[in-house]
């Protein structure tokens, strides 16, 4: 719907500019009119006014739409990554650490909803998590650094970057 409306708008305002630029052009060359010089540069002016002004609405529309859709993706995102982080903290706590299982995660419907929403970026840390915890188990230190690059991958879909002070500072948390 979004994208129909853009485009509706985008050629809204081409029809609006080629409208102006006609006129102008037959006020200009009809010189029975009587048009003075003075006048022909006004009709000239108000022209290219219109046609910026034409362009710098579209262009306004259009830039606040996408602030607007990146505004619910990022709620979207946020909740998601966080019903992700809360489920797997559960399977770790639930899990003993001397055990070395395969473990099947209940991670269908965030699997779905992440491919839905998430960035490449994250859909293949959570792939990565999965296989470590699988071969690994969830508390050995392949996890570990599968979780915070999940982690990491998880803030820069969301617009945060993440520096090596952060980086470092995550790699300790994930140590408790």
């Amino acid at each position: 719907m979004r994208s129909f409306i853009q485009m509706l708008l985008a050629l809204l305002t081409l029809t609006v500019m080629i409208w102006v630029v006609w006129q102008g052009y037959l006020l200009l060359r009809q010189e029975q009119l009587g048009l003075e010089p003075g006048t022909r540069a006004m009709v000239i002016i108000f022209a290219a006014v219109g046609i910026i002004c034409a362009f710098i609405l579209s262009n306004a529309i259009s830039t606040h739409g996408d602030k607007i859709l990146k505004g619910k993706q990022f709620t979207c995102r946020a909740d998601l990554y966080e019903k992700c982080l809360d489920a797997w903290q559960s399977v770790v706590d639930e899990l003993a650490a001397e055990q070395r299982e395969k473990v099947n995660l209940d991670f269908r419907e965030l699997e779905v909803q992440l491919g839905l929403i998430a960035s490449a970026k994250v859909i293949k840390a959570f792939r990565e998590l999965q296989l470590a915890a699988a071969t690994d188990g969830v508390h050995g230190m392949a996890s570990a650094v599968a979780r915070q690059n999940l982690l990491l991958a998880m803030r820069e879909d969301m617009g945060i970057t993440a520096d090596y002070f952060v980086k470092k500072e995550i790699q300790h948390l994930s140590k408790y």
